[in-house]
């Protein structure tokens, strides 16, 4: 009898031991292996050189100039954007970016400036940046074959120019003019007489 006593016993501490080794492989098998790690990577981002462009600079941009001179006034080298070349005649385009998109777009023939365009520049100094007084009244009184001097002194303040180009001996300009409420005038000169005219959100 008590041998029997003593073998269920034997027996029961066997299974137990049995049981726990397969409770600590289980432990064992479900424990993630280390792993060093891995250093976190920052993506770079593509930083481009920006222009400090101003309408002041773009202003000073005067047709006939080297592409050298232009690069000194707008403080960088320009972005080729296209070149052409017919017999003698070679034709490149430049632009400059600045800050809140403003651009400048010059194209070069044979060295020479011929065009010029901006959008989004803003005047380095705060006296030139106040609206102007815009309204129907005024747009209404400018008509073609006058001059840019006459249309400033019927809408009261200076343009700011948009574009500027040499066709041959024909010099075209394009002006625009900011008001209040997202009013602009926008207008034409070839060879200083008004040529059209658009407006949009003026009273």
């Amino acid at each position: 009898m008590k041998n029997l006593i003593g073998l269920t016993v034997l027996v029961l501490v066997v299974a137990g031991c049995g049981f726990l080794n397969k409770k600590e492989e289980v432990k064992t098998e479900n424990t993630p292996a280390n792993t060093a790690a891995k250093p976190e990577t920052t993506p770079q981002t593509e930083t481009k050189s920006r222009s400090g462009l101003t309408l002041e600079k773009f202003n000073q941009l005067q047709n006939g100039m080297k592409y050298e001179e232009a690069v000194k006034i707008l403080g960088s080298e320009g972005t080729e954007t296209s070149s052409y070349s017919s017999g003698n005649l070679k034709t490149v385009t430049y632009k400059w970016e600045g800050e809140k998109y403003a651009r400048v777009t010059a194209t070069f023939r044979n060295g020479e400036l011929t065009s010029k365009i901006q959008s989004g520049l803003q005047s380095g100094n705060s006296e030139n940046t106040a609206k102007a007084d815009l309204t129907m009244a005024k747009y209404n009184l400018i008509q073609n074959e006058m001059s840019y001097e006459e249309t400033v002194k019927i809408i009261g303040s200076e343009g700011t120019q948009t574009s500027s180009s040499n066709i041959g001996q024909i010099k075209i300009a394009s002006y625009k003019w900011d008001g209040e409420k997202y009013a602009k005038i926008f207008a034409t000169f070839k060879d200083n007489k008004l040529t059209s005219k658009s407006q949009s959100n003026v009273k």
